[in-house]
């Protein structure tokens, strides 16, 4: 009788660690492996920072290692409205915020307000672009696109 308690309470234990310890990888969907997302846009150029740039890539990273989501959009998004962001500066703040921020929602905050920056460059508009497919949902897609082009066309 013993022997079968022992049995029952390893049972219980056993499914009490399943069920507690966390996620389990399903997937659920297509059979099509997930493509692997683009590799960051690098602005190519000989030159050194100035010490003002290291100095904005190393805030930038801070930023990211912060440990709650709000607190890193904000820093981000204090940095994005900064006047005089060289392009260096701004691809790196869009490939930051692509891979730090865990919501899209503040992903699409972030570009837009590096977009409505008057400094915004072209480099950092290839490096949206080229990583748009880190943003699930076509509307989200469709906006930044949307106010890419008022940004170039002017409208």
């Amino acid at each position: 009788m013993k022997h079968i308690h022992c049995h029952a309470l390893s049972g219980i234990a056993l499914l009490l660690l399943a069920f507690t310890s966390g996620c389990v990888g399903i997937n659920v969907g297509s059979n099509r492996p997930v493509p692997p997302p683009p590799p960051p846009v690098v602005v190519p150029g000989g030159a050194a920072l100035s010490p003002a740039e290291a100095a904005t890539l190393a805030e930038i990273d801070a930023a990211a290692r912060l440990s709650f989501e709000n607190a890193k959009l904000e820093a981000l998004q204090n940095i994005a409205v900064r006047p005089n962001l060289s392009p260096v500066v701004q691809v790196h703040l869009v490939n930051v915020g692509y891979r730090a921020l865990a919501f899209e929602n503040n992903k699409v905050a972030l570009l837009r307000k590096l977009i409505s920056s008057p400094d915004f460059s072209d480099p950092a508009r290839q490096a949206i672009v080229t990583q748009l497919s880190n943003l699930s949902h076509d509307s989200n897609r469709q906006m930044i696109l949307r106010e890419l082009n008022s940004r170039v066309t002017g409208k």
